[in-house]
This record gives structure tokens, C-alpha cells and sequence, in this order.
């Protein structure tokens, strides 16, 4: 079992992460940071359309480092939606990095240029 501090030092990493989300929410839709809740439904209370939504995402891309495509987007309708999926990008972004560096020579070179590509 997770030690207390460990718990305590996750959940703060997460209330950070969804500060931050939430200022770059309030900034893109021009509403008050302390307005957005996590149950608020981003087409519905932010009035989004398609293309305000894929800069959302590109907004995420760049202050995260993730990527989000057009998957995670559809699983995308609450603000705690992006919480999830940004803190699951992040997860993923990291299991990576730790694997990488243990991977024969070859295979690790071709993920690179693989990860390159994407970019």
C-alpha cells in the first residue's frame, strides 16, 4: 500500500494539474477561472464549437506535452473529462519514457524516430 505521503504529494500534483487546466480553460472560452467546475459540460457551458475544440486541444498539447487525438477528444464532453484524459496522457507519456531507455539499441532507435514523426 501507497505510503501518505505519496498519496498526498499524487493528490497534489492533480490539484495542480487541474488548476492549470482550468486557467487555460478560462482562457480560451474568456470565462471566470473560478466559474468552471468539473461537471460542466464544455459544449454546453462554454458554448464550443468544433474548431474552438480542437484548439482546446492543441492548448492541452502544448502546456502538457501530450498529444490528444481524435479519440481521447470524443471521450472529451466534461471538464473532469480532460482532467482524465490529460492525466492519463501523462501517465502514458511517462511509462514510455522509462521503458525507452532499456530497450535494445535498434528497437529504441526506431521508437525515436517513430515519436519524431508524430511530432
Amino acid at each position: 500500500m501507497p505510503s501518505l505521503s505519496i498519496l498526498n504529494q499524487c493528490h497534489s500534483d492533480n490539484q495542480e494539474q487541474e488548476a492549470k487546466i482550468r486557467t487555460l480553460l478560462a482562457g480560451h472560452f474568456c470565462v471566470d477561472v473560478t466559474s468552471i467546475d468539473a461537471k460542466a459540460n464544455i459544449v454546453d457551458s462554454f458554448y464550443a464549437d468544433s474548431l474552438e475544440l480542437l484548439d482546446m486541444c492543441l492548448s492541452l498539447n502544448t502546456a502538457f506535452d501530450i498529444d490528444i487525438g481524435p479519440r481521447e477528444l470524443a471521450t472529451m464532453a466534461l471538464v473532469e473529462d480532460i482532467y482524465r484524459v490529460v492525466a492519463q496522457l501523462q501517465s502514458a507519456a511517462t511509462d514510455e519514457r522509462a521503458v525507452l531507455p532499456y530497450l535494445a539499441e535498434e528497437e529504441f532507435v526506431c521508437r525515436l524516430a517513430a515519436v519524431r514523426a508524430l511530432k
